[in-house]
């Protein structure tokens, strides 16, 4: 079927979705891409069962497009999902001085075929820190030191406690005045009792759902100039797989192999194919995208690629996935720089293809802005062309 994951096989009742996984219109389920922006654009998030082909710029303008598989990566890891990274390198690598002894050099053009893996593995070094786990930490650190100081108190208490012990008759004397000089105060304020469980109640469903929503996050909050890597150690070998340059078919099975390999019980799968070989896998998506569907896998695929001159390869994939985008940067824009209206932009985004209907889409061209800890996908604002500057 063309439509993204439908309906589990199970009962509504019965079926949880996985973490980070929610449920949305048609019986579907969204996961997030790492950032509120991007998600807003595609309708709320990532649908299960799709995937999303980004184009990246020119090698010096690409860290736009890096930034983004940086978010869809981190939030895979923030969620506890299954991220798995495949490597292609060539079926021969023992061969490449005889080729390039006869001049066979036809994939130099093609698609930078460079250590991948070693660039992978910087990419997750180098994913954003998590805002909302350095919120949690202070949060948990907080209460236990609540916590502490209440035992504390509690301690002194029973110690002040035994020492009233000793006062013998006097004391329990002295005490029951006490409690009859304000019995007449309990009774004024016992109406307040009911109004002040009340509050208590409230006050501890408040803090429950506070927890609870910390907990259970869509999508989490990221700082770019930090390192996720510090906060909990990664080891980027577990999530890289190195495959073959193999034929369209034998791709699509190893890629069915590699995701029954690294199915967990309640975990969504992010499949990110970082730069694949275009040809094969304009054969293997259609047949994979098939095969997720029909199994109702709860998988979602992002496919970078850097510009290249195979049109072919490029329709074809854009035909089978559900999501096309492309990112433009500004930086390296020298002759033909970007109008006076976009000297806040990094960048530009590009929706070719999207999930949305056409008539729910804001536009088809956004910008990318940078602060110092975020990356923002604003809509454009272009004036009229009477206002605009130098016309």
């Amino acid at each position: 079927g063309s439509a993204p994951l439908g309906t589990p096989t199970a009962s509504p009742s019965s079926f949880r979705p996985p973490r980070g996984v929610k449920p949305w219109q048609g019986g579907t389920y969204l996961t997030s891409t790492g950032l509120n922006d991007l998600d807003s654009i595609l309708g709320g998030g990532q649908l299960l069962g799709s995937s999303i082909l980004l184009e990246e710029d020119r090698l010096w303008t690409r860290d736009l497009a890096l930034t983004l598989v940086k978010y869809w990566c981190a939030e895979a890891i923030s969620q506890d999902q299954q991220l798995v990274i495949p490597t292609f390198s060539k079926a021969n690598p023992v061969d490449d001085d005889e080729d390039s002894l006869f001049g066979d050099e036809e994939n130099k053009n093609d698609q930078p075929w460079r250590d991948l893996k070693n660039e992978v593995h910087d990419l997750l070094l180098g994913l954003p820190r998590n805002l909302h786990w350095d919120k949690q930490k202070k949060k948990d650190e907080k209460a236990k030191r609540e916590q502490e100081q209440a035992e504390a108190n509690a301690a002194s208490d029973i110690t002040s406690s035994f020492g009233n012990m000793g006062m013998g008759d006097m004391a329990i004397l002295e005490e029951d005045d006490e409690e009859e000089s304000n019995a007449e105060d309990g009774l004024e304020v016992a109406w307040q009792y009911k109004k002040s469980v009340q509050q208590e109640r409230l006050a501890q469903s408040k803090s429950t759902a506070v927890a609870s929503t910390s907990v259970d996050v869509f999508c989490h909050s990221y700082d770019l100039s930090a390192r996720l890597n510090d906060q909990t150690k990664l080891a980027p070998a577990s999530y890289i797989f190195e495959l073959g340059m193999k034929s369209g078919y034998a791709l699509f099975f190893d890629l069915v192999q590699l995701l029954k390999g690294t199915a967990s019980e309640n975990k969504a799968i992010r499949l990110l194919l970082y730069h694949p070989p275009l040809d094969a896998l304009s054969v293997a998506l259609p047949l994979l995208m098939a095969h997720i569907r029909k199994n109702e896998l709860p998988v979602v695929l992002l496919i970078v690629h850097a510009p290249t001159p195979d049109v072919k390869s490029t329709i074809l994939l854009a035909r089978a996935s559900d999501v096309v985008l492309s990112t433009e940067g500004f930086a390296a824009r020298k002759k033909y720089p970007p109008p006076a209206e976009f000297r806040h932009l990094l960048g530009i985004l590009k929706i070719q293809k999207t999930t949305r209907k056409r008539t729910e889409v804001a536009a088809s061209i956004y910008g990318f802005k940078r602060d110092r800890r975020k990356l923002h996908i604003p809509l454009l604002h272009i004036p009229p062309e009477d206002y605009a500057e130098g016309g």
